[in-house]
């Protein structure tokens, strides 16, 4: 039986559209790119988060730097109109911190994060 570490490595990959196995981009017509598929993958990698975040206070990504295809699935799930709070879970950080990034990827979604907001508080 797998590790919840091996889980969430292959649902990672997965997710991204890429083999965990051979790290290649799967083709377009792939079924992992079926809607439905893509959803459960989701609701998979959520699972295998919140089993592995029981046993911690913090989600798992706390303080780690985005990466581009992080980014790009931030954007997707937020063009699906995924909750603040299960993009959280999926990607393994703060509410504070996907409300953070998603004002950074689309400037002024969120007043509290405004360059203007932030000025008053540094």
């Amino acid at each position: 039986m797998l590790k919840t570490d091996e889980l969430l490595a292959i649902a990672y990959h997965l997710i991204r559209g890429i083999d965990p196995y051979t790290n290649e981009k799967l083709p377009q017509d792939h079924l992992i790119n079926n809607k439905y598929v893509y959803q459960l993958l989701l609701i998979a990698q959520n699972n295998i988060l919140n089993y592995n975040a029981s046993t911690s206070d913090l989600p798992i990504n706390v303080g780690k730097t985005w990466s581009n295809e992080e980014d790009a699935q931030l954007r997707t799930e937020y063009e699906n109109k995924v909750s603040i709070k299960e993009m959280s879970k999926i990607h393994g950080r703060t509410h504070r911190s996907i409300k953070a990034r998603l004002n950074k990827l689309y400037p002024h979604l969120y007043k509290e994060f405004s360059s203007e907001n932030l000025s008053k508080v540094f």
